[in-house]
């Protein structure tokens, strides 16, 4: 693995594992509650708390500024942060969910789509 892809898929390994060791955990234990998992796939959408960045404002934010960086990260889907909002309000509220795995993703998108849809927001 090039050593540019290595924090993505390191990141992307820790939320596998912790969602797996959650649901293990559940089986285990048998606890009266229901659990659910919303596993969005990139966020894009209107920052709220401009004092809290986020991880894909940020690389926004820094792309802005000339930072590539955040580039790195492979071709994936994406999902505005207000329907993984919605996914986790339904997630914990709704009680037909029970026990599921909410998958979020709206369209394929890389970065030359989030570099084109800077000329359509600022306008």
């Amino acid at each position: 693995m090039p050593e540019a892809d290595r924090p993505f898929a390191v990141y992307a390994a820790s939320k596998t594992e912790s969602e797996r060791k959650a649901w293990e955990w559940m089986k285990e234990h048998q606890p009266g509650f229901v659990f659910n998992t919303v596993l969005p796939n990139t966020n894009w959408g209107r920052v709220l708390l401009r004092q809290i960045g986020g991880s894909t404002g940020n690389m926004v934010r820094g792309l802005l500024k000339g930072d590539k960086s955040g580039m790195q990260s492979p071709p994936q889907g994406f999902v505005n942060v207000e329907d993984t909002a919605r996914l986790h309000a339904i997630a914990l509220l709704d009680p037909y969910v029970t026990f599921e795995r909410l998958l979020a993703f709206a369209a394929p998108q890389n970065w030359n789509d989030v570099i084109g849809s800077f000329d359509r927001t600022i306008r």
